[in-house]
């Protein structure tokens, strides 16, 4: 059956040709058999639009061929049967289920009109079919448009519709990129030519029609491509006789083309352009909709990328910023303010952890006050200790102060603190950073640098006094200018002493000293200092003794140096032991190590003072004269071998020094 596909009325005329004159529609198509067997044959082939069988000859055959052609049609399809019987044939006609009847004599008149109301009633329907087809498949490529929103899927999914929309062989799907057409989708062209299997690029202006669709935004219809000058045709789709090609629009925005083709001529007209269109508008917003799904997809995902190569970025800056921070040994300490000037601690360093005992946890879990270590003092105090910290941040600048900090453990050490704001994007101030040194060392070192010169001020300003003092005298007696120059030279020999052993300290601190070492013998030093001592330990009534093993005590040593150690410990043993005292010298070898020990029974020292006897100037009480910088040179020399210099005293039972140098072994 051709429902008006072709807009063609196909009338099948059973052994009735006289009656085909009645047949006057310019859409009738007649076909005529003589018989009830060639109408079978045919109708099994195709169904006609309207049947008519003269069942006045042969009425039993004739009703019963109308009765087995409306059993056998399918029962979405209707088709008019029109039975021509006798007038006693009637009632067996109906009963058959003819409900189109005309009785002998027949009418041409009453034949013609019935003819065009069958024309008519098929027409409706097939446009009712179509509307419904339109319909529903409008419904479903709705729903199916829905269904996805990846171009590929629904390129397909579009092309598969268009069949049900418009008859059609053949239906491609065409974009536009720029000055090209780009065909994204083909069904039904078999075998696919060149153009519709590559997806190629085709310039516009190689197809006018392509540009005038563009320009009209309206469809175009080729009925015949024989018959038209718009068509260029396609190696390979010779086939193609009838066209239809709709614009894809969005907003009055063109964006491509759904064509259709079909290998029959006269196949598409406006009312096919009219359906297609309608589904060519769906179609071109879920292709929109689908670009900016895959739109937001591809910036989500290159979203996502810098996100995550800024996430990737962020975390190798804080991972380096914590290495730096880590490895410094200053105390760093950040923290946050609330909205009631509260700070939170939020980061701390591992070298502000070992130096203050908290763990990280427990400085989050804590506040700056504890840090401050201001428990015990007044609450004015506190005030404006705190203040003053907290005055970074109502300026610019950057606050340093000093205080004396607690440990975890209880211990105090002084600090330096530098603390500086943040701030965030609007200017609001969100904490700041709080950096922390020990500076017990450094104040240590300080206050024996404010000693030491002090001490070497005073040294050199007395033998300048007396050295003024002298010269007055010898201007005032010339006469005794020889009892004068004798206390001038005693001066200025003590002088040259003082500042030879500052130049010496000066050289060791900045470790420019070089040892000049030698394999030595550390008995020879012990006995050639004693020998050169005896003379004033005799003088001074005292007995000098000398312990010395038989066999040699080989050491890698500088000659002149260790015989300036062992002279001062030596010369100092014999100043502050009283007459008839005992000062040994002694030489051993202990665990691997060379042993010198000067012990004397002299006054002895002070608890007090034996941790600060071998700074530079430092002097115990019931001192004799010299420079005081004897026992920092000599600890220095002995550091400089490897070794050590110690100190064993009791107040009043005398002194023991030792050295230790590390021994050369036989091997």
């Amino acid at each position: 059956m051709t429902s008006f596909v072709s807009g063609k009325f196909n009338v099948l005329f059973v052994d009735a040709q006289s009656y085909i004159p009645a047949c006057t529609s310019s859409n009738c198509v007649v076909i005529a058999v003589d018989n009830h067997v060639q109408a079978l044959a045919y109708i099994q082939e195709q169904l006609p639009d309207l049947l008519i069988v003269n069942a006045m000859v042969d009425a039993d055959a004739r009703i019963n061929l109308c009765e087995r052609v409306i059993a056998c049609t399918p029962r979405e399809t209707v088709l008019p049967v029109l039975a021509l019987v006798k007038p006693e044939d009637v009632p067996r006609a109906f009963k058959a289920g003819i409900h189109e009847i005309l009785a002998e004599p027949v009418d041409m008149v009453l034949l013609e009109r019935r003819i065009l109301l069958a024309e008519y009633v098929l027409r409706l329907q097939a446009e009712g079919r179509m509307q419904r087809t339109l319909a529903d498949a409008l419904i479903e490529t709705s729903a199916a448009l829905n269904s996805t929103l990846e171009l590929d899927k629904l390129f397909s999914i579009i092309l598969q519709c268009v069949s049900r929309v418009v008859p059609s062989d053949a239906a491609n799907l065409m974009l536009v990129e720029g000055e090209y057409m780009r065909i994204v989708g083909a069904l039904g062209y078999e075998p696919l030519s060149d153009v519709h299997r590559g997806k190629l690029l085709l310039p516009i202006a190689s197809r006018p029609l392509w540009g005038r669709i563009m320009q009209d935004k309206q469809a175009f219809v080729i009925p015949d491509v024989s018959m038209s000058s718009e068509w260029v045709e396609i190696e390979g789709e010779q086939w193609i006789k009838s066209h239809l090609a709709v614009p894809l629009q969005v907003g009055g925005h063109f964006i491509g083309l759904l064509n259709a083709d079909s290998g029959t001529p006269n196949r598409f007209n406006e009312t096919n352009a009219v359906r297609l269109q309608a589904f060519a508008d769906q179609a071109a917003l879920a292709i929109r909709n689908a670009r900016l799904y895959e739109r937001t997809i591809a910036q989500t995902r290159e979203l996502e990328t810098r996100v995550r190569e800024r996430t990737n970025e962020l975390d190798f800056e804080r991972r380096q910023l914590r290495a730096i921070l880590d490895t410094m040994v200053e105390g760093v300490l950040f923290f946050v303010v609330d909205t009631n000037n509260r700070a939170h601690i939020r980061y701390t360093n591992t070298a502000l952890t070992h130096l203050m005992g908290y763990s990280a946890e427990e400085f989050r879990a804590s506040t700056l006050y504890k840090l401050f270590g201001l428990d015990n003092q007044s609450k004015d105090e506190f005030r404006i200790e705190i203040n003053r910290f907290f005055e970074s941040f109502t300026r610019d600048t950057i606050v340093r102060f000093e205080r004396p900090l607690r440990r975890k453990d209880g211990t105090h050490f002084m600090g330096r603190m530098t603390s500086t704001r943040m701030f965030d994007s609007s200017g609001g101030l969100i904490g700041g950073v709080l950096v922390i040194e020990d500076i017990s060392e450094e104040k240590a070192l300080e206050e024996k640098k404010k000693r030491f010169v002090a001490t070497a001020s005073h040294e050199l300003r007395t033998p300048i006094t007396n050295l003024r003092t002298r010269l007055h005298l010898l201007h005032q007696s010339p006469l005794r200018w020889r009892e004068q120059v004798q206390v001038l030279d005693e001066i200025a020999e003590r002088m040259a002493r003082l500042i030879v052993d500052l130049l010496d300290l000066s050289r060791f601190d900045r470790g420019i000293i070089r040892l000049q070492l030698e394999r030595l013998d550390l008995r020879l030093i012990a006995e050639k200092v004693a020998r050169v001592q005896g003379a004033e330990a005799d003088r001074k009534k005292i007995m000098l003794l000398v312990d010395l093993p038989t066999q040699a005590i080989p050491i890698n040593g500088d000659t002149e140096r260790l015989i300036q150690v062992v002279t001062n410990l030596v010369v100092n043993a014999i100043q502050y032991t009283p007459p008839n005292g005992t000062v040994s010298v002694r030489v051993r070898v202990e665990n691997k190590y060379a042993l010198l020990q000067v012990i004397d029974t002299g006054i002895g020292i002070e608890a007090s003072h034996l941790e600060h006897i071998f700074e530079p100037f430092y002097r115990a009480e019931n001192t004799v004269d010299g420079t005081g910088l004897g026992l920092a040179i000599a600890r220095e020399i002995i550091t400089l071998h490897g070794g050590t210099l110690e100190v064993e005293s009791h107040l009043g039972r005398g002194s023991c020094f030792t050295v230790r140098i590390p021994v050369l072994l036989d091997s």
